[in-house]
């Protein structure tokens, strides 16, 4: 059940550049073109769904259901399990709170459910290239922070991938240390891409790509008023390690990751419109963890701390392999 007041999607964003062509009497600067471009992106309405039913229990007391209610963690059979919401927006819904069909109207404010979502990205990106009849060059180097308590509609820690519908805003007590560096935190790229004609038919290119590591983030905890005094499940969901909180990203990164990728093409002048390329990528098989297990802890069934069986910051996820591609095209209008 969604909310009726739910609010779509939203985000600002703000962009400023700048460009210019120098001109200069030594060849090589003349005609390259230099530019800064800055991005500002904040989240302004999520959407993700609670699962917390203590506030549904006490709508169920006062108007005198709680009755059909085990405790304040287990719904009864007729009602939904989660509800749909803007995390820091109240959640307004027409829904039963018992094991009838009678229906009540129930408005929750926001900061019963957990923390409004942020989400925040800031970038500087330096760029410079220049083109001639023999080469082409295009550089730039990035810097860019994205930091808050939501990656968005989808969560690349637990591999969840049910759009809106993530472990995060289930429970408020989920969202403590949820405020940090998230996954696609690189806080600098590097760029260049180039190429060079031998001669009318045969030319040359390169493309290497470098980034700095990802946050990695240590999670652990569960229920059994184990974590922050809660009875619902979760196990290794929290932002707690080691006996205290654990803030997204604050648990190292992974190391920089380099690609290196050069191309040959071939335009042979016997068949006009016709092209070859063949490109190595990835050349010198650079096998860097691009992700990393960060689940270090869990509750087992016994109310223990288990921390066997979690790999955690083992990789999960690789730098693609080295391969090879060929591509032939044909243009038909030339």
């Amino acid at each position: 059940i969604a909310s009726s007041s739910l609010k779509p999607y939203t985000q600002d964003e703000f962009i400023l550049g700048f460009a210019r062509t120098l001109q200069s009497g030594n060849d090589f600067f003349n005609n390259w073109t230099v530019g800064v471009k800055a991005t500002y992106r904040k989240l302004r309405t999520a959407i993700d769904d609670t699962c917390d039913s203590r506030p549904m229990y006490q709508a169920a007391q006062a108007n005198g259901v709680a009755g059909a209610w085990q405790d304040e963690w287990s719904v009864p059979e007729n009602m939904p399990g989660c509800w749909i919401f803007n995390p820091g927006s109240a959640l307004s819904l027409t829904t039963p709170l018992d094991d009838t069909s009678n229906t009540y109207q129930v408005t929750i404010p926001g900061n019963r459910l957990g923390p409004k979502a942020k989400r925040q990205y800031e970038g500087v990106v330096l760029s410079a290239e220049k083109a001639t009849d023999h080469y082409y060059v295009s550089a730039s180097y990035t810097w860019s922070r994205s930091f808050g308590n939501t990656e968005g509609l989808v969560k690349s820690s637990n591999g969840q991938a049910d759009t809106g519908t993530t472990a995060d805003f289930d429970f408020p007590e989920v969202m403590i240390g949820a405020n940090g560096y998230l996954p696609n935190d690189r806080r600098h790229a590097i760029k260049l891409y180039g190429g060079f004609k031998l001669t009318p038919e045969w030319s040359f290119g390169v493309n290497l790509l470098g980034q700095s590591g990802a946050p990695i983030s240590c999670y652990g905890g569960g229920g059994g008023g184990t974590t922050f005094d809660t009875w619902f499940g979760y196990s290794g969901q929290f932002h707690y390690c080691n006996g205290q909180i654990s803030p997204e990203g604050r648990s190292g990164r992974t190391p920089w990751l380099w690609t290196f990728s050069p191309n040959v093409q071939y335009k042979p002048a016997w068949a006009k419109g016709l092209y070859f390329q063949l490109t190595a990528l990835n050349l010198f098989n650079n096998d860097t963890p691009t992700f990393v297990w960060e689940r270090a802890e869990g509750i087992n069934t016994s109310g223990k701390v288990q921390t066997t069986y979690y790999n955690y910051k083992l990789p999960k996820y690789f730098n693609t392999p080295r391969y090879v591609r060929l591509q032939v095209e044909y243009d038909f209008n030339l």
